[in-house]
This record gives C-alpha cells, sequence and structure tokens, in this order.
C-alpha cells in the first residue's frame, strides 16, 4: 500500500472540501484582520522590519505572525514569543485517552474552514498560520493509511513553520519535536 504524503493530502483534502465545519474557530476580529494585513506584507521580506504591536496581540494568528517575522530576523531576540505560540496543549486531554477523531472527509473541512483568512490575505504563510490557530485547541485527530492517528494541528504547525523558516537555517521538524517534548513534560504526573 503506497504510504499518505501528508502536506499533498492537505492540501488535496482543502481544495476537494465542502462547505465548513460549524464548530470552528472564530474568524479574526476587525483590528486582528487589519494587522494580518499588514504583517503579509513583511512576508519573504527580511530587510525591513515589521511592527511589535502584533506580539501583544490577543488574537493567536497576529501574534504567532509576528513573533514567526521577527524570529526569522533574530531568532536568539525572538526566541520567547515565538516558541510558545506554537504550542498544542492537548496532553491533559491525551493522558485520559481523549482524542477527537475525525474522518478524512471531516478533516478536509475542519482544515478548509481553519484556513479561512479575511479578505485581502492571499499569502499561504499567513493562511497555515491562520489554519493553525484556528485548530490547535480542538484536539482533532486523523487515521492515515500508515499512522493510526495523527494530530491535525500538528501536520498544519508542520506546514506552517515549513513555510515561514523558508530560506532560513532554522530546522522546522527540530522545532516542533522540541516544543512538544517540553510541552508533554509539563503535564507529567
Amino acid at each position: 500500500m503506497p504510504s499518505l504524503n501528508l502536506p499533498c493530502w492537505l492540501m488535496a483534502m482543502a481544495v476537494c472540501a465542502g462547505p465548513a465545519l460549524a464548530d470552528t474557530a472564530a474568524p479574526p476580529t476587525t483590528d486582528a484582520a487589519a494587522q494580518l494585513l499588514e504583517l503579509q506584507g513583511f512576508v519573504g521580506d527580511d530587510e525591513r522590519e515589521p511592527p511589535t504591536a502584533g506580539l501583544k496581540s490577543a488574537d493567536c494568528s497576529v501574534r504567532l505572525l509576528s513573533a514567526a517575522l521577527h524570529y526569522r530576523r533574530e531568532p536568539n531576540l525572538y526566541r520567547n514569543e515565538f516558541l510558545p505560540a506554537l504550542v498544542i496543549d492537548d496532553y491533559a486531554e491525551r493522558s485520559k485517552g481523549r482524542y477527537n477523531m475525525i474522518s478524512a472527509g471531516a478533516a478536509a473541512l475542519a482544515l478548509e474552514s481553519a484556513m479561512a483568512t479575511p479578505d485581502g490575505v492571499t499569502d499561504e504563510s499567513v493562511r497555515r498560520v491562520v489554519a493553525f490557530c484556528g485548530l490547535k485547541d480542538r484536539n482533532l485527530w486523523v487515521a492515515t493509511e500508515t499512522q493510526p492517528r495523527i494530530s491535525l494541528a500538528r501536520m498544519v504547525r508542520g506546514a506552517a513553520l515549513v513555510s515561514l523558516l523558508e530560506g532560513t537555517d532554522e530546522d522546522a521538524l527540530a522545532i516542533a519535536n522540541a516544543i512538544d517534548a517540553q510541552a508533554a513534560g509539563g503535564n507529567r504526573r
């Protein structure tokens, strides 16, 4: 049986999905949408310094995108803003055996809904950040041909990290693994 290529599967699911799921995260506020639009202009441009206001935003997408843009320029200075924004804190639920298993079709709908961005947001990195923030607290898992369950939020976070850190010496997989190891360690009893 062929193995599943997760990034391709995610994109195929997003393209083939029908209407969005009803129980999704709230869309960005007007203020957050404006900030995402402003920050989108800094994606891929390491020469200009992005505004720092987004680092303190209450909106996950704005905070994560702002932290990522600053981290690209100065990893040591912005590590404490960037890495915590990537945490998926589902370890307490998982330790109780709670996994919200969904079908591949439901995963596609959840992904499509989570990737809904304000008008004008066209950059795929920004869309992945928005999707990650929409999925990170939902504990959604899907079975694949090769794995009994894979976290939808972790798949999207991986895709977001790869695109956000493209062109740097940073290892997206190592960062994700370190974040998960630290988060899991904080939930062990």
